[in-house]
Order: structure tokens, then C-alpha cells, then sequence
């Protein structure tokens, strides 16, 4: 079933914007994510995690393998953040738009929440809204649920990374609809899980960038991948990101949403700390070529470099674990990472 997927997903993002590696982005205009998005949306591609009936189209434990593919492909759009919103909202509101986005900061203390009118009003700002320039709603977290909100007329750019990002100010604004989570699903867990695997997805893909280039590139007569230092950096590359698909994987495991901090910290955490080490071999093995606009790879390597702070840095996702090491029982560390890879355990 997911193979299917995969494969209507690759061919609709790769016609949307030109293979990988073919040439200079193919949407940069400022329609271009509104129309990827309704195309996706109309082919039911970014409601692949709606559990309407109880279970979504596609299993849980092939999300990790779908986030992968949108990193590698790198569409310029926010699909990734579309999925999630959706699955968020879980069918509760009809007429959702496609530009429906996940908020970039899951801070729920963010937005204040009154009830005490005959409508419910919504004050605050919320952080890091995807393409929130062009967006038309954002889902963002509550103390106790979450809110879907219309753009409001306030909108204010924020960042300098590849993907835009903007922060929408509310006063006394009426929400779309104020909902409980879903069942299972807790917000944070979901998103770090799946920048995790955006990051390993963009590993995988500079990573084969990188070795074709090494191949076909000619020094002195010989391809400067058969030079021993170019050699082993592409094998540091390779190791690296192989742990963080393998760690990606484990986040997503089991038969629901990512429900183990440990696992998911562990995949961000380390997400984030090699995807620096993976873009640097990898502009290393390039030279100045991967830095133009006609060649993939920046594409690629800045999106690594934005996720790694987006959802939780190496350092907060490492502290979180030592913390709840030290607050848990007093086992011994390799127990405690026994279990925590055993998927007949929880953790």
C-alpha cells in the first residue's frame, strides 16, 4: 500500500518542481505552494493521516518513510506541515482549506483562550507559521487542545531560512474552531518525529548528490571519488546518516502516532546534531558548485541547517532525556536504552 503512495506522491512533487538536481527551482512564485498543496490536496495526499473511521489511509509506521521522501525531494511547499495540521484536525472542520499549516512553535502558553463571551476569542502570537505570508490557516497548540485560526491581518516575516517562516499576532480574533487533540497524538511528539525524518531524508539525498558527483568529477585523469580522503568522508556522511534514519525509524515505530519522548528525542536530537557534519562533508566533497542556485544540493543542506532548531536542538532533546534519566527509576543506563529500542516495551 505505501509503495503505491510513495510512488503517486514522487511523480506529482517531481513534476510539481523538476527532479531533484535538474536545474534551478521551479516555484519560486508566490502561487506556487498554493498550487502543489490543492493539487495534493485533491488527490487525497495530505490527508494520509487522518483517522477519521478510527484508522488513517496509511499506517503510522510508514509516515517516517513518507516525511523521509518529502526531505529528499525538498518540494517548496510546506506538505509536510499540511499532513500534520490535517491530521490534527482529524475531518472535525469541512471546507478546510489545503493551505492548512502546523505552527512552527508549539509553545501552548502562547495564546491566551476566553471563553467568557458568546464566542470563543483568541489573543497572542504564534511563532514560525510555515509560508505564513501565504498561508491561509494555521492549527496551533492550547494548554489543553489546539486552535485553528484564519491569517490574520497581522503578519510579520520572521527568519532567514530557506523555507519562510512569519508570525501571526491575534487580538481578541474568533478561532475556526477550538478542539480537543486526538486521541493518541501528542503535538510535540509529532512534529520533532517528523523533522527527524525530513532530516534523514535530505541526509539520503545529499549523500547519493554527493557520490555522483565524486564519480563523475574528473581530477588528474581519475574521479575524485577513488582519492582516499574523498573516500572517507563520504563514509562519515554515510554512517551519519544511516543512525539517523535508523533512529527516524524507531521514532515511528509501532501501530500509532510517536508516543515515546525518549525515541523521538533521540531521532531529533541526533537529527540535529549531524545534519551540520552531513552538509559540510558534503559541500566539502562539492566544492563551490554546491553552493550555486542550479545545483541541488543547497536545497537540500539548507533545509537541514533551518529543521535542526525547528521542533527541538540537539541540546534540548539530550537534556530532556538526561532529565527524565535522573528523574526515572535508578536502573542502569543500558537497560534503560534496552528498553527503549524494544518495540514489546513501552518507553
Amino acid at each position: 500500500m505505501y509503495a503505491m503512495i510513495e510512488d503517486s506522491l514522487a511523480r506529482m512533487l517531481d513534476d510539481a518542481g523538476g527532479k531533484l538536481g535538474s536545474g534551478t527551482d521551479a516555484t519560486q512564485a508566490a502561487d506556487a505552494p498554493r498550487a502543489l498543496l490543492a493539487q495534493l490536496h485533491e488527490a487525497g495526499m495530505l490527508d494520509l493521516l487522518v483517522s477519521e473511521d478510527g484508522e488513517p489511509p496509511m499506517a503510522w509506521a510508514d509516515a517516517a518513510r513518507l516525511f523521509m521522501l518529502l526531505g529528499a525531494k525538498a518540494p517548496e511547499a510546506p506538505v509536510a506541515d499540511a499532513i500534520l495540521a490535517r491530521s490534527l484536525v482529524a475531518g472535525r472542520i469541512q471546507g478546510l482549506p489545503a493551505f492548512t499549516v502546523l505552527a512552527g512553535n508549539l509553545d501552548g502558553d502562547a495564546l491566551t483562550l476566553d471563553r467568557s463571551a458568546s464566542a470563543a476569542r483568541v489573543s497572542g502570537t504564534v511563532q514560525g507559521v510555515p509560508w505564513g505570508a501565504a498561508a491561509d490557516v494555521v492549527v496551533a497548540p492550547l494548554s489543553d487542545g489546539i486552535v485553528v485560526l484564519p491569517r490574520p491581518a497581522t503578519v510579520s516575516i520572521r527568519g532567514f531560512g530557506v523555507e519562510p517562516r512569519a508570525a501571526w499576532t491575534f487580538a481578541a480574533a474568533e478561532p475556526l474552531a477550538v478542539l480537543d487533540c486526538p486521541a493518541g497524538i501528542a503535538t510535540a511528539l509529532l512534529a520533532s518525529a517528523t523533522r527527524a525524518a525530513q532530516i534523514a531524508g535530505a541526509m539520503r539525498a545529499a549523500r547519493e548528490l554527493t557520490i555522483g558527483y565524486a564519480n563523475d568529477r574528473v581530477q588528474f585523469g581519475k574521479p575524485i571519488g577513488r582519492q582516499q580522503a574523498v573516500q572517507h568522508r563520504i563514509a562519515v556522511m554515510a554512517e551519519h546518516s544511516a543512525l539517523v534514519a535508523a533512529a527516524a525509524m524507531l521514532a515511528w515505530a509501532g501501530d500509532g502516532p510517536p508516543d515515546s519522548p525518549d525515541r523521538v528525542a533521540t531521532a531529533k536530537g541526533l537529527a540535529s546534531e549531524y545534519a551540520g557534519e552531513v552538509a559540510a562533508a558534503a559541500h566539502a566533497v562539492h566544492g563551490a558548485i554546491g553552493f550555486t542556485e542550479e545545483y541541488a544540493l543547497q536545497r537540500l543542506t539548507r533545509r537541514m541547517w533551518q529543521w535542526r532548531s525547528e521542533h527541538g536542538g540537539a541540546a534540548a532533546c539530550f537534556e530532556a532525556i538526561g532529565a527524565r534519566v535522573l528523574a526515572g527509576p535508578q536502573e542502569s543506563v543500558w537497560d534503560r536504552v534496552v528498553r527503549s529500542t524494544d518495540l514489546s516495551s513501552p518507553s
